[in-house]
């Protein structure tokens, strides 16, 4: 196989290569695994950066001990729940939220909406669209066909509370089955 010569930057190249020594690999070998991976990702439709949010954002979740369950299984449970029970539980969605939204804060200070928007296009399969316009008032669109009302109910409190966390009130508060509107002003 041919080779090529490829220009870098000094100081990347030795941090790889100390990286390659460490892994027990020759320099060639792990610039091609490397080389491989990037274009299993870009075959897959993403890019490396995406990849690597998405990779920060379950590092998050696992950290703060989310637990991913199927949505029939949660819909199942929310179904055998009383409309005082299912506030309640609303109430711990709004508490995770607003976990996240303090956290994204210290995390990503410059950008904090941006991470949030993100954190829940990435980790939230079922949702086809997300939008987090970060103006005044911050809007805040999910949409979903496939989510339940309890479900978009639960999202809808978790969105409120983390976006409430950063110092925003909720002006607009508009949800139906797969289909969640909100709208912040700064406090």
């Amino acid at each position: 196989m041919a080779r090529k010569l490829i220009a870098a930057d000094d100081q990347l190249v030795s941090k790889l290569m100390a990286i390659s020594n460490q892994e027990g690999k020759t320099f060639y070998a792990f610039v091609n695994d490397i080389f491989q991976e990037i274009l299993r990702i870009r075959s897959l439709g993403r890019t490396l950066q995406e990849v690597v949010e998405f990779y920060e954002l379950m590092e998050t979740q696992k950290i703060s001990g989310a637990v991913f369950i199927p949505m029939e299984a949660l819909d199942h449970i929310s179904a055998k729940l009383s409309k005082e029970e299912k506030s309640r539980l609303g109430d711990l969605w709004y508490e995770a939220g607003q976990w996240y939204g303090k956290y994204l804060a210290s995390r990503f200070p410059n950008e904090t909406l941006e991470a949030l928007g993100r954190l829940l296009s990435l980790s939230r399969g079922e949702l086809t669209e997300v939008q987090i316009v970060n103006e005044d008032p911050v809007r805040v669109r999910c949409a979903s066909p496939l989510i339940s009302m309890d479900y978009t109910y639960l999202l809808k409190r978790y969105v409120e509370g983390a976006v409430n966390s950063l110092g925003y009130e909720t002006t607009r508060d508009e949800f139906m089955k797969g289909l969640i509107l909100l709208e912040f002003r700064k406090r």
